[in-house]
């Protein structure tokens, strides 16, 4: 038994009635009122007839009556209007901080047995998700109608990380952009050296050599710490050149070049690859860099990522060593990450700050037209059944796993509610 399976019960009327207090008097819910996630009592403004009397005003559920002294209430006068205690099994008498009894209403054997033990086999379960051997019968319109609530979480939660980053920035709108897809060119494994990379040199400074690649490629190159590693060859030699000029000039100083991941990547995602292409789109937006967040549709935001790299790279993966030669443009995969996670959450904050309307659907449309995700997450999904048809419906998936399976919120979620009865 756990108080989240009391509150549960009692916010959808699960109890079985006839109703009363321990005390013998009838109770009536009217109102079970609104839960409340913080502090304080754990439903506010309920209405409940207890005898003749109608009252107003909060109920608090206990496991045991006697956990209102273990979690100190009797001394907390946020539970003098305690209207009701809701609990399992009536243990003690209690009273609140001025000595007023405070009315109990035990439900043991009054909630649905069979419900509660599915409950608590989710509760035990070790599945990679607690409904593992249940979820794939459950019915797929309900599937849809529960992922259509929790992509607007995962959005919110994208979109509130970049409203950070942008208060952290002093409301710096371009700085912001420019973090957010320099980390997300680190795609997962590089992220973080991308990020202290992009930190390191301001945007405006990049904005004002933009129309010169080498220079863009230069700063950007040698502040990733890279080109203090032996690199052999013409064109290394002269962004080396290039970069002390620019170091000197601006007073720059490189992070840590061993920051960097190689191993066990395809040499398309090497970071060296990765940055010659976002110098690329600096190259190509300069001080419009922003700008290109504000596609309607994702067949405009998808061609506004299309990048390639200086010919130096197209038949080389690593400086100083030739490959066979291949453009090294950014692969289809990499732009929808990119939506995904930059440039759709970047358009959400955006449009909050500037008032644009619809915006919300208009992203949730673009995830429509994004192939689903194939990660370890989904391909578990697609085991048991959920198969997931576009990026829309991963992203709700993903967010499934992460807030509500992998913490047991199992009665906070609709597959969950539906499959405890």
């Amino acid at each position: 038994m756990t108080e989240d399976f009391l509150s549960y019960v009692w916010k959808n009327r699960l109890i079985m009635e006839p109703l009363e207090t321990y005390n013998g008097e009838p109770v009536r819910i009217y109102d079970p009122g609104q839960c409340n996630r913080d502090s304080g009592p754990d439903f506010f403004n309920a209405r409940v007839r207890i005898g003749s009397t109608l009252w107003a005003g909060n109920v608090e559920i206990h496991i045991l009556s006697s956990d209102w002294y273990r979690h100190g209430h009797q001394n907390d006068e946020r539970y003098n209007n305690i209207i009701l205690h809701l609990v399992y099994e009536h243990d003690r008498d209690v009273y609140t901080l001025p000595g007023e009894p405070v009315p109990v209403l035990e439900v043991k054997g009054k909630v649905d047995e069979k419900m509660l033990s599915r409950y608590q086999e989710f509760l035990r379960s070790r599945w990679w998700i607690p409904c593992a051997n249940l979820i794939g019968s459950v019915d797929s319109n309900i599937l849809q109608k529960w992922l259509s609530q929790l992509v607007p979480e995962r959005l919110h939660e994208k979109s509130e990380r970049v409203h950070k980053l942008f208060v952290m920035n002093n409301y710096d709108w371009l700085q912001t952009v420019y973090l957010t897809l320099a980390t997300g060119f680190g795609f997962h494994v590089n992220n973080l050296p991308f990020e202290m990379l992009a930190k390191s040199v301001h945007p405006k400074l990049l904005i004002r050599h933009h129309k010169d690649l080498l220079s863009l490629e230069a700063m950007l190159f040698g502040q990733s710490g890279l080109l203090n590693q032996s690199c052999s060859g013409e064109y290394p030699a002269i962004l080396k050149k290039e970069y002390e000029k620019l170091k000197q000039e601006y007073i720059l100083k490189p992070i840590d070049g061993k920051l960097w991941y190689f191993l066990r990547l395809r040499p398309r995602n090497f970071p060296t690859v990765r940055i010659a292409q976002f110098a690329m789109l600096i190259h190509n937006y300069g001080e419009h860099l922003p700008t290109m967040i504000k596609g309607s549709s994702f067949r405009e935001l998808y061609t506004a990522l299309e990048v390639n790299t200086s010919k130096y790279w197209e038949d080389h993966y690593i400086f100083g060593q030739a490959s066979k030669k291949c453009s090294k443009n950014l692969g289809t995969g990499a732009i929808n990450s990119l939506i995904l996670n930059v440039i759709i959450p970047l358009k959400i904050i955006h449009s909050k700050l500037y008032n644009v309307e619809n915006c919300l659907q208009n992203a949730m449309d673009i995830l429509k037209e994004i192939p689903a995700e194939s990660n370890y997450i989904i391909k578990k999904f697609q085991g048991l059944g959920v198969i997931a048809g576009n990026a829309y419906q991963t992203q709700g998936l993903l967010h499934l796993k992460k807030k509500y399976c992998d913490q047991k919120k199992c009665l906070d979620c609709m597959i969950g509610k539906v499959l405890i009865g």
